[in-house]
């Protein structure tokens, strides 16, 4: 089966169904054709070997010995947004950072979500004023989201409760692909 036959079927399953980490990856072997998403999922695990089990462990883990961050200096570099060269790099935008919290947590059994901000995405923890900014490498409350989106959209931007709903994977998949 084909990259783009394999990722319509992941996004047409159940949602439940719908591994993020996968989907990211077919999205990068779109770029690379000969990306092996197995192999690459599987470099996921070994990044999850060594982290702990709290959002606190996670966000040592990968911000403080992996040091994966965002990238500040050419943030519209195009391998920011594919999974692979996130791994590769250690730099990245919001989405895809997030989206390795988020894998690298399930795979140590952190429950974490995806949060579609408008302008940042986000992790969301399960605690309603708990999140995680991984371009940032920091820890925020519903406080600190409101003036990140400030920051991001104007101090006229106004900001509304929803923007921190937790989104599925399908959500993800799709705001990545825009």
């Amino acid at each position: 089966m084909d990259i783009t036959d394999r990722f319509a079927e992941l996004v047409r399953g159940p949602e439940a169904q719908c591994r993020l980490d996968v989907g990211a990856l077919l999205i990068a072997a779109h770029a690379r054709h000969d990306l092996d998403v197995g192999e690459q999922a599987a470099r996921l695990d070994e990044l999850a070997a060594g982290a702990g089990r709290s959002v606190d462990a996670l966000a040592e883990h990968l911000f403080g010995r992996e040091d994966f961050r965002g990238d500040t200096e050419d943030y519209a570099d195009p391998a920011n947004s594919l999974l692979d060269q996130v791994l590769d790099r250690h730099v990245g935008i919001p989405i895809t950072l997030s989206v390795l919290f988020i894998e690298v947590g399930r795979r140590v059994g952190v429950p974490l979500e995806g949060v579609g901000m408008p302008g940042h995405f986000l992790v969301g923890t399960g605690d309603p004023d708990r999140f995680v900014d991984p371009f940032h490498q920091t820890l925020l409350d519903r406080a600190g989201c409101e003036k990140l989106f400030v920051s991001v959209h104007g101090s006229k931007a106004r900001f509304a409760p929803r923007y921190l709903d937790a989104v599925g994977p399908r959500a993800v998949l799709a705001r990545m692909l825009t």
